[in-house]
Parts: structure tokens; C-alpha cells; sequence
């Protein structure tokens, strides 16, 4: 039986941001002020709570590479908000925006591309609250580096808690060794990813961190050609070269 979805994102962005929070504490970390426990609450609701949540309640009625594929328009709606907001993207960075979701359908298009209206419409929700999150982060004071990440990750996670007890959901344990080494690692995961992004977010400009979107479906697939000795059609290869074309097209408009 597989596990309630909002109740898998809740246990997992609690766990991982309290625990990173609790480290960081140990550590004489400075700990946020109010105003920052606010910034923090707010966006990370807003991407670690509706952004992953619609992105993983839609899991139930997309494919995986169905998912994909709507999760790497968050780069679209992230260059769209730019512009409401004065970012202004430059060519370079548009044409990396292009190239990646081209690349990412290219990738998937052998795959059988499945969804449903809702599934459809959560996925690209979650992707324009994820990008919205991102714009509306760099302009608020907040907890520098990881202690950004815990804060914004133990906040999802707490919103996600109490919208899947409302809904309904029944919390499922299957205690085993090999389901709490998954649990780990994927927490681990999560929490290495998210803190790379927002370091990406302070530090860099904001197109190469948002270019996560269509790079992480050629590490599942390298993953999948080294580790499960998948083979690799050319339609792939190809869609793989397009996003390494819209990767080396963001750096280089990150250098200007």
C-alpha cells in the first residue's frame, strides 16, 4: 500500500528541516529573529507546502515522466514572473528556458506521457507556486544559508502535517530496515537539494538555480543507465545534449 502523499512530504520536510534546525542550534548557529521566523514560515508554505504538495498529490495521476515534464515549466513561469517583477531575463536566459523544456519533452517522449485534468492542473500549479516562491524569497529578510533551509523546510512540513490530518489521511508505518534506509536517504536528499538551491538563490543569479528543474531528470537517468543498467535510445541522448545546451546557455548568461 502505498503511503498517503501529503502525510510522505509532511513527515519528510519536518524530520529533515527540524533535525537540520536542532543541528544548527548545537552548533551557536545565530537563530532567526521573529521577522525571519515570519519571511521563513511564509515561504516555505508557499514552496515547501503548496508548491511539493500539489507537485506530489498530481503523483497519483502523472507519470513519472509526465511530472517531469511539468515540473521543468517552473523555469517558464519563474522568467514570466521576472518580468511582472523587473527581473528582466536576458536572451540567454530564455533561450536556456527553451532549450530545457524542449530537452526535458524530448527526454520523456518515448515514455508514455500519462496524466489526468487534475493531475494536470496540480503539477502546473505547483510549479508556478514553487517559482513564485522562489521571486517573492529574494526579496525578504531571512535566515542566511542552511538555517534559511531548516526554517523554510520545518515550515512546509508543519503546514503539510495539519492539511493531510484535515483531509483525511491515514498516517502508514511499515517499520523495516530497508523502507527507513529509503526514508533517510531521501530525506538526506531533500535536504542537500533544497539547501544547494537556496545557497544557488542568495548567491548566483536566480535563472541558474531555478535551472534544477530540467537537470534533475538527466541525473535520474544517468542514474538509471549507470546503476540499473538501463539503455539509453538516441531520442534520449538527444534530449539529454538540448538541456546540457540550456544548462551552458544559463551559466554563461549568469557570467554577464
Amino acid at each position: 500500500t502505498e503511503s498517503p502523499p501529503l502525510w510522505m512530504a509532511a513527515v519528510r520536510f519536518t524530520v529533515a528541516g527540524g533535525g537540520l534546525f536542532l543541528l544548527l542550534a548545537l552548533r551557536k548557529t545565530p537563530l532567526p529573529t521573529p521577522r525571519q521566523w515570519r519571511n521563513a514560515a511564509l515561504t516555505g508554505v508557499v514552496m515547501m507546502g503548496i508548491a511539493s504538495g500539489s507537485t506530489m498529490f498530481a503523483q497519483l495521476w502523472n507519470s513519472s515522466g509526465m511530472a517531469s515534464v511539468l515540473a521543468s515549466t517552473s523555469t517558464v513561469w519563474f522568467a514570466l514572473l521576472g518580468v511582472a517583477t523587473g527581473m528582466r531575463p536576458s536572451r540567454l536566459e530564455w533561450l536556456g528556458v527553451l532549450l530545457g523544456v524542449v530537452g526535458v519533452g524530448v527526454l520523456f517522449a518515448d515514455q508514455s506521457l500519462t496524466t489526468h485534468p487534475a493531475g494536470l492542473l496540480l503539477g502546473s500549479f505547483g510549479a508556478l507556486a514553487w517559482s513564485a516562491g522562489s521571486v517573492w524569497s529574494q526579496r525578504l529578510d531571512l535566515p542566511s544559508s542552511w538555517m534559511r533551509t531548516a526554517t523554510q523546510m520545518l515550515s512546509g512540513g508543519v503546514f503539510l502535517l495539519v492539511i493531510s490530518t484535515l483531509s483525511g489521511e491515514k498516517p502508514l508505518f511499515t517499520p523495516s530496515p530497508i523502507v527507513a534506509a529509503a526514508w533517510v536517504t531521501t530525506m538526506i536528499g531533500g535536504l542537500i537539494g533544497f539547501g544547494s538551491y537556496t545557497w544557488l538563490l542568495m548567491r548566483k543569479r536566480e535563472s541558474l538555480a531555478i535551472s534544477y528543474a530540467y537537470v534533475n531528470p538527466v541525473v535520474a537517468v544517468t542514474l538509471g543507465l549507470f546503476v540499473g543498467g538501463e539503455r539509453l535510445s538516441v531520442q534520449e541522448f538527444i534530449g539529454i545534449g538540448i538541456i546540457l545546451s540550456a544548462v551552458v546557455a544559463t551559466t554563461l548568461a549568469g557570467r554577464k
